[in-house]
């Protein structure tokens, strides 16, 4: 069996078990390999998988991708007894590069209070820049999380040590979590409809 062979099987009986997003990223990732397609797939190496990997010109996300197909493909094929080892074990992808993050100066808070009235979603970077939440976590806080008594907020998704983690309401942005309150009842951020915000709407105003 060709490997464009195994690959329209493994789409007709695995790949619907999979998630849609899953899916059809893998069947995406095809052309990177099918350069080999009418190679009979018992007889593809470790090292033609990795070529495949090395020569896509794309980085570490795609490179995982590819990776993945190749994993997929060999479980499919161990099961049908066309090979008797999975050479996609073998398969290394470029590291995640490290994203280079940038701090706010002191400079940079100080404009964000001077134009606070420009636009809200400066409002909304004060608060975040005062608590440290990230983004998401911060969209997904109500009025139950928000202890204005204590001046405390309840809140944090990312791991089993962030969440539910107590942050104090810094004095200088008190003002502004006790008006966004008052403004949105349920929750400290919302968009125009009074519904809450998305990630990628706020993340459109934050830009």
């Amino acid at each position: 069996i060709t490997l464009a062979e195994l690959f329209e099987r493994w789409q007709q009986d695995a790949a619907p078990r999979l998630g849609q997003k899953n899916k059809k990223s893998l069947i995406c990732a095809y052309k990177h390999i099918k350069a080999i397609e009418q190679k009979r797939y018992i007889e593809i190496t470790a090292n033609q998988m990795q070529l495949t990997i090395d020569r896509c010109g794309y980085g570490y996300s795609t490179q995982g991708t590819i990776k993945s197909l190749w994993s997929h493909l060999d479980n499919y094929a161990y099961s049908l007894d066309v090979i008797v080892k999975k050479r996609s074990d073998e398969l290394v992808t470029s590291p995640i590069s490290p994203k280079e993050k940038k701090p706010y100066s002191d400079q940079e808070i100080e404009w964000l209070w001077n134009h606070i009235n420009h636009m809200p979603i400066i409002t909304d970077v004060l608060i975040l820049l005062y608590t440290g939440f990230r983004i998401r976590e911060y969209l997904s806080i109500d009025s139950s999380a928000v202890d204005l008594e204590d001046m405390i907020i309840t809140g944090g998704i990312k791991t089993a040590a962030g969440k539910n983690r107590i942050i104090p309401i810094h004095s200088r942005i008190q003002p502004l979590v006790k008006a966004r309150l008052e403004t949105n009842k349920q929750f400290i951020s919302v968009n125009q409809l009074g519904l809450q915000m998305s990630y990628l709407a706020f993340n459109k105003h934050f830009k």
